[in-house]
């Protein structure tokens, strides 16, 4: 990984292999630091961020779940001076991934697949059906 861009394409495909969803929860982009070029932490979307709390909850179900599990993800400047002190970078490799996997929720259970967003795929199928139906 070398760019924002390719976060984000390694992030979407890593979701769709482990049926999970990832929320933005901080971002830094290189204007803000010195020593990267980005950096994205990933929170999973049943994490407390940007949601009301379990008790507080009102609508009943919720995919609020407060899980902890996150993702790290760090792309390191490519100067002179970073290729002389960091071997990764020396051999290509500008990026650190850090993962937090502490999951508190079933990965693959229909409840937990219901709230992630259907595929493309998916919702050409779920047209075709209804188009078909009518």
């Amino acid at each position: 990984m070398f760019s924002e861009q390719d976060i984000c394409k390694w992030i979407s495909i890593h979701s769709k292999q482990t049926n999970t969803s990832w929320c933005v929860n901080n971002k830094l982009s290189n204007s803000e630091s010195s020593r990267y070029v980005c950096r994205k932490v990933y929170m999973c979307h049943h994490s407390g961020f940007n949601k009301v709390s379990i008790d507080n909850n009102k609508k009943g179900r919720s995919k609020n779940t407060e899980c902890k599990a996150q993702i790290d993800i760090k792309i390191k400047l490519n100067t002179k001076d970073t290729r002389k002190k960091d071997k990764y970078i020396r051999d290509g490799l500008p990026a650190v991934v850090i993962f937090v996997n502490e999951h508190n929720h079933n990965l693959a259970s229909a409840e937990a697949l219901s709230f992630l967003r259907p595929t493309n795929e998916v919702r050409i199928i779920y047209v075709l059906k209804y188009t078909i139906n009518m």
